[in-house]
């Protein structure tokens, strides 16, 4: 509802709850400046698809049933519908999400709390980059990989950094665009 083809083409490629405020936060900017941001599509885990390609033994969602999974997916998914942003949950690397980049012409991609190694075609399209949003202090070399909450834990930090680095084929090693303080 209320959404226009005016503003720079996001697409948000998030799940859980650092993906859900990450894509408050976009929903919101959208809101309040419609000619300057258009999200135009979502693409989020599907953590309860038997066939997907995603390591559960690598991802978080191993530490909650199978209800609260689906419930998190679930939000994520129908804050975006409610706001008129269409979806696509399961496996990234594949022909339907190249389609759907060709369709929704993205000219930068964020990216948090994704389950999945995004591969070289989706990283080189946008123009504008493909951003990811971690919850780790990528600038001191901690956190980086899929376990960023377990490095906290095992280096008993008193605190926590968010990162936000440019995307390549290599987890977590792209160049470090903004930190949390």
């Amino acid at each position: 509802p209320g959404k226009t083809d005016e503003g720079l083409r996001v697409l948000a490629i998030c799940s859980w709850t650092l993906g859900m405020l990450a894509l408050d936060t976009l929903e919101l900017i959208e809101s309040r400046h419609p000619s300057r941001l258009n999200i135009v599509g979502l693409v989020t885990d599907d953590p309860v698809d038997s066939k997907a390609r995603i390591t559960a033994k690598k991802r978080f969602w191993r530490y909650y049933d199978k209800e609260r999974q689906e419930e998190y997916e679930e939000g994520i998914v129908e804050s975006a519908l409610s706001f008129g942003i269409p979806c696509y949950t399961g496996e990234v690397k594949c022909d339907p999400v190249r389609n759907l980049l060709a369709s929704w012409d993205p000219e930068l991609i964020i990216v948090a709390a994704f389950g999945q190694l995004i591969d070289g075609p989706i990283i080189a399209y946008p123009p504008f980059g493909i951003f990811n949003v971690h919850p780790a202090d990528l600038r001191h070399h901690h956190g980086a990989g899929p376990q960023p909450w377990e490095d906290l834990v095992a280096r008993r930090a008193p605190t926590a950094r968010v990162a936000i680095h440019s995307v390549t084929e290599e987890i977590d090693s792209g160049q470090v665009v903004g930190e949390s303080p």
